[in-house]
């Protein structure tokens, strides 16, 4: 008995991605969550544990494009993967 897959479909509902990234010569941990049903999760780690949000992340939007922290965070993330 064979089994021959005749199609497939694949939908990435969501994923998590540990980004470690430098800002202002600081470098920063974070845990970035997606999922389809509630967008983007974002939180800053040292180890293993959550910490409170750097205070320039509440005023923190892309200058060039608009977008969030979180947004910004998973494409530039994508590219370094490439």
């Amino acid at each position: 008995m064979s089994i021959q897959i005749q199609g497939v479909s694949k939908e990435e509902t969501g994923y998590d991605k540990r980004i470690t990234f430098e800002r202002d010569g600081v470098e920063y941990l974070v845990f970035l969550h997606w999922d389809a049903y509630d967008g983007y999760e974002l939180h800053f780690m040292e180890g293993r544990k959550f910490i409170p949000n750097p205070e320039w992340v509440n005023e923190w939007q892309d200058e060039a494009t608009g977008q969030s922290l979180e947004l910004s965070l998973d494409e530039l993330s994508e590219e370094a993967l490439v």
